[in-house]
């Protein structure tokens, strides 16, 4: 429908719920440091980016 590959749209779904996964783990311990009300702006600010 859009000019896309199955096996292209199942690489772009692993890399993105992979970068989910490291950067939460990352957040979460800058979470534990720098206050969790700032780092959830940080996040907010990078997805939607």
């Amino acid at each position: 429908q859009f000019g896309v590959s199955e096996s292209m749209v199942s690489w772009v779904l692993s890399l993105y719920l992979a970068f989910g996964t490291v950067s939460a783990a990352i957040l979460g311990k800058l979470g534990d440091i720098y206050g969790k009300k700032r780092m959830m702006i940080v996040a907010i600010s990078i997805y939607i980016l």
